[in-house]
């Protein structure tokens, strides 16, 4: 499956600059990788970009990009564990790479967190469930790859920390999530989350 068509905002295009990159320059990127994403990673894509799209409609009543979403959102969609089950299958049948996170993420779950991993140094998206349904969010680096890229990704993942709870500790600056493609205040630690209610839930997964 190809990536599905730009949204709106996703058609404006933008700056390649990773400070101001916007949903059209993210999407742009995205095309150019686009023959990374074999399998079901640009199933999954699809269906984040998608989601994240939904939940600013319904939180904010904004018409924002679904790319957005790689900069680091916190999304929380009332599914009743439609995606956490999916993805969860994708991951423990080794259709995509990716683990378990229990124990290594800061993000409050009622059941075990993954992560997947995306090809090509797009980062990863953190899964896990709350209130009865998925919450998820892409980061720029993850916990469960092996060898040399599992240890940068180590590294990386430590230095985005310290970026994300800088934020949270600097009085007047709003907590920041870390993304691939920069950063986002949508976090449910300040309460802040995307929200996707359950009336504008895909049926399936893409």
């Amino acid at each position: 499956m190809p990536l599905s068509p730009a949204d709106s905002e996703e058609a404006k295009g933008g700056s390649v600059w990773i400070s101001s990159h916007t949903a059209g320059s993210i999407y742009q990127l995205l095309l150019t990788d686009q023959n990374h994403f074999t399998g079901k990673y640009c199933c999954i894509i699809n269906d984040i970009r998608k989601l994240y799209r939904l939940g600013a409609l319904a939180t904010l009543n904004e018409t924002q990009g679904g790319a957005l979403v790689f900069k680091g959102g916190h999304v929380e969609v009332a599914d009743r564990k439609m995606f956490y089950t999916f993805w969860k299958a994708l991951v423990e049948n080794g259709d995509v790479k990716g683990g378990s996170r229990q124990g290594v993420s800061s993000h409050q779950s009622d059941d075990h967190q993954y992560e997947i991993l995306f090809p090509n140094r797009w980062g990863n998206l953190l899964f896990g469930t709350r209130n009865g349904g998925t919450w998820f969010q892409t980061e720029a680096y993850g916990f469960t790859d092996t060898g040399w890229n599992g240890a940068k990704d180590t590294i990386g993942h430590a230095s985005t920390t310290v970026q994300h709870y800088a934020t949270k500790w600097t009085p007047k600056v709003a907590t920041r999530q870390v993304g691939t493609c920069g950063y986002s205040t949508y976090t449910e630690k300040e309460g802040t989350q995307l929200r996707v209610p359950y009336g504008l839930c895909p049926n399936e997964p893409d």
